[in-house]
């Protein structure tokens, strides 16, 4: 507040001259009957920190300012009573038990875009780590709302610095007088009215999607129309990039659709890093990717399943190709030995490794198979891959009698129980235990 020395009004920031004949007992006209022409800026609601004015009362001031401040809602000082507090703190009544919310911070404007006033007035709550404004006025308008009463804390600001500071204005002071409940209270149910226990960081980091949450909270929206108008906001575009391909796909409300996309990142997120490990990938963007293909966490297991399996086993890649080979088969890259695992190829692929797995199976029974004997068991299945264990249970029932010495001839080399088949052999074990049979290709997952 202004100080008054040897005669003086010496201005600091944040003073009005409304405020400063509060504080002498005299009325603005009074006041600037005397300092008027000692206005640097001509501009009675323009005045600046270090002017110095005549002190109409010098005669009988006792130099004091009179400005203690203090806590709560509403403090007495030699002037009248300041406004300050929390925003959890009960309304303060600034007159004829009219009241008006505790907590807030008077914001001088100089210079405001848009308006013909030296000087607008705001009052800033800061809400859930928000600031939003509400608009009082110019000076006259300040001191027609609230009187004798000031604002423990007082900022001023351009209008430069009033933008960047990113404070959201919701709408007019008047609109608070009044109010029976806090400002903190009022948010707080109104966001909750909104399904909203907080304020989400995408929407608090943009100020347009900002402005319009604030101003739904206030003005009651439901959360239907709260959400449709959020989706049209680039913010909303950023968070939710595959927002359009998933309501397209379900065809619900927007609501719902954010609902299901949230919960389709969380299932992701937790297989990403499950089986890719904590450092893997799972940005918006990529979860967005994979919202966008279209697949379910259920398709997504079984090929992370599968990439595991290679990594674990890093022989097995050549082996298989070695077996395609042998067999006349094109060989194929990871992406491919990862749709071959989760039973995505085609038919005679199935049908050689089957038979590789049921050669092993015999050979390590002690049964090596000739030709003939391949020919007579028939081709292996060549609808997926087929559970090792299987092959291991009949080539023990075969193997039960003692071996015939006519079934001791070498056949189809790579098709036994060779090194090439065995990375293979435990690759498939693992897969057995959890992968089921999935048509969609990993090269949309992986590409």
């Amino acid at each position: 507040m202004a100080r008054f020395e040897n005669g003086q009004i010496i201005i600091e920031s944040g003073d009005t001259l409304s405020a400063i004949a509060r504080e002498l007992g005299i009325s603005l006209n009074d006041l600037l009957a005397v300092v008027g022409d000692e206005l640097r800026s001509g501009d009675p609601n323009l005045i600046f920190p270090g002017e110095v004015f005549t002190d109409p009362t010098a005669e009988s001031s006792d130099g004091s300012d009179g400005t203690d401040g203090g806590g709560g809602g509403a403090t007495e000082d030699g002037g009248g009573q300041t406004i300050g507090g929390n925003i959890f703190d009960p309304p303060v009544t600034i007159s004829d038990e009219v009241t008006f919310p505790a907590g807030g911070t008077l914001v001088r404007v100089t210079n405001p875009e848009g308006s013909d006033a030296a000087v607008l007035n705001f009052v800033v709550f800061e809400v859930f780590g928000v600031q939003v404004a509400y608009e009082i006025g110019d000076d006259l308008a300040l001191e027609e709302t609230f009187g004798e009463f000031t604002f423990e804390n007082v900022l001023t600001t351009d209008q430069l610095g009033f933008d960047e500071a990113g404070i959201v204005e919701v709408g007019l002071a008047d609109e608070l007088l009044g109010q029976e409940e806090s400002v903190g209270s009022m948010f707080e149910r109104e966001l909750r009215l909104l399904g909203f226990e907080d304020i989400p960081a995408w929407i608090r980091g943009d100020e347009e999607a900002l402005s319009m949450m604030m101003v739904a909270a206030r003005e009651g929206w439901s959360p239907g129309r709260t959400a449709r108008e959020l989706s049209q906001t680039d913010a909303f575009a950023a968070r939710f990039p595959s927002f359009a391909a998933l309501q397209q796909q379900l065809g619900g409300t927007v609501l719902d659709t954010v609902d299901r996309y949230i919960n389709l990142e969380d299932q992701y997120r937790a297989l990403l890093r499950r089986h890719r490990g904590p450092n893997t990938d799972t940005s918006t963007e990529y979860l967005g990717q994979l919202i966008e293909i279209g697949w379910d966490p259920q398709e997504v297991s079984p090929i992370l399943q599968a990439e595991r399996v290679m990594r674990d086993n890093p022989t097995a890649l050549d082996e298989l190709n070695q077996l395609l080979a042998f067999n006349g088969l094109t060989a194929v890259d990871e992406v491919g030995f990862i749709d071959i695992m989760t039973d995505n190829a085609p038919p005679e692929v199935f049908e050689v490794i089957n038979d590789a797995f049921r050669a092993a199976a015999l050979l390590e029974e002690g049964i090596d198979i000739d030709t003939a004997f391949a020919d007579a068991l028939g081709g292996g299945s060549s609808q997926a891959i087929l559970e090792p264990a299987g092959f291991s249970r009949s080539a023990q029932q075969i193997a039960a009698p003692p071996p015939s010495p006519a079934t001791s001839v070498r056949s189809r080399p790579s098709s036994s129980g060779s090194p090439a088949t065995t990375s293979l052999l435990r690759c498939s074990t693992k897969r057995h235990r959890a992968v089921g049979r999935r048509r969609r290709s990993a090269r949309c997952w992986r590409g």
